[in-house]
């Protein structure tokens, strides 16, 4: 977990996890399509 103070909204903390989960899927769906272009 982050290192952050307590009184961090959660809005915040559940966007900034939304955030970090599409790049995650972003580079990893661009690595497959590097892997793999004749699928794309």
């Amino acid at each position: 977990m982050w290192c952050r103070p307590a009184t961090s909204d959660a809005g915040a903390d559940m966007a900034s996890w939304a955030l970090l989960a599409l790049l995650v899927g972003l580079v990893i769906y661009l690595f497959y399509a590097v892997i793999h272009p004749e699928r794309f």
